[in-house]
């Protein structure tokens, strides 16, 4: 398939909102139910809050600027 397309499936399937959110959601939606298929998940919800915990988890600190 080329780009052309891919971009012209995209198009014709969204229902509202522009060309170019369309493709923001299709490439989301791609990545993700590749890492469901990776992982095996079969509750797709506990996996979502799983990974938001464990990114939420590993996010650097940083510190708050104190106002004077």
């Amino acid at each position: 398939m080329s780009l052309s397309d891919l971009i012209t499936a995209i198009d014709f399937a969204r229902h509202h909102g522009n060309l170019s959110s369309a493709i923001r959601l299709f490439v989301l939606d791609f990545y993700r139910k590749q890492l469901f298929d990776r992982l095996d998940v079969r509750d797709k919800r506990q996996a979502i809050q799983g990974l938001i915990s464990a990114s939420a988890r590993k996010a650097p600190k940083t510190p708050r600027s104190s106002s004077a």
